[in-house]
This record gives structure tokens, sequence and C-alpha cells, in this order.
């Protein structure tokens, strides 16, 4: 990721998975002081049982109070039959995230998944506590979300340590 340019980033992202690979190209802008748009695209290939298919996502983030911060992200725009059969259905998420005196960080992340057969309601919640500037011990839970691992929807939780990888790359 280059978040160096004042006009916008880049970023680029590629997983590999058990039931096939996910590259992603996403870039974002800030719109105002406090407010940024954001769009990338995916691309699922490289499965022996599944056809390769693309999609996007579009979101718009904010900071109205110096202490909380949130976005609307919607995943899976294009929702085709192909993106289905990769389990990747279109998601509504809210994301919120508030500051408590830069002591402790709370995320909740309620989604709703229209398309999705069974139940549609899910959400991610943790909470970061930052440890030195760039280092946070970090926890968290979800419930109803997609876990890449897994290629399907459930439950899971996470523990462990954030690293704030150095923030401007090729500056002299």
């Amino acid at each position: 990721q280059d978040g160096t340019n004042p006009l916008f980033s880049a970023g680029l992202g590629y997983t590999r998975k058990t039931y096939g690979r996910e590259a992603n190209v996403g870039v974002a802008s800030r719109l105002f002081q406090n407010y940024g748009l954001g769009a990338s695209g995916k691309f699922l290939f490289g499965s022996e049982s599944r056809e390769s298919a693309q999609d996007a996502t579009v979101s718009v983030a904010g900071a109205p109070l110096p202490w909380l911060a949130g976005g609307v992200i919607i995943d899976n725009l294009l929702e085709s039959e192909k993106t289905k059969a990769w389990n990747q259905y279109r998601e509504f998420t809210l994301g919120l995230k508030a500051n408590i005196d830069k002591i402790l960080l709370l995320y909740f992340d309620p989604h709703v998944i229209p398309g999705k057969p069974g139940t549609t309601f899910g959400f991610e919640a943790g909470a970061e506590l930052p440890i030195f500037s760039d280092l946070y011990i970090r926890g968290g839970f979800n419930r109803n979300s997609f876990q890449p691992e897994l290629g399907d929807y459930g439950h899971g939780h996470g523990f462990g340590l954030g690293w704030a990888f150095p923030r401007e790359i090729g500056r002299a």
C-alpha cells in the first residue's frame, strides 16, 4: 500500500487459499478533510471446481468526531452467479471505530448479506490496545462473517499483535 500521495492511495493484495486464489487492487482518495472514498476490484481464480470471477467494492469513510470514525462498505457489488459459486454475496457493512483517549480502540462492524441463503445479519467486533505508537495487542470475534480460510460464512475469533508497517517508503 502506498499512502504517501496527497491525492490518492493505492494498494495490491494477493491471497492463496486452499480452494483458489484472490488478487485485489484498490484506490482511495480524500474528499474533504476527514472524509474519503475508495474502490477496489477483486479477481477470483485458480480453482479446479469454480470458474474465475471478478467483483468490486466501494466505500466511503469519515471521522465526524475526534474519537469516532466510521464507514459504509458495499462488498461484492456486482454479485454474479460466478461470484456466488465462490460464496461471495453482496454485503453491506457499517464500520465503526471508537478511540478512547488513544488508550483503547473499539471496533464494531455490523453487516447484512441480502442474497445469502440462511441468516443474513452478522458482525465483527474487536479491540486494540496500543503498546507503542505502531505496535498493538488485538483481539476480536465475528458472527455470520465470511471466513476466507474456509470459503464460507461462520463464526470465529482471533487474538494477536498488530504492527503498523513503515508509513513512508522510498522517501529520501
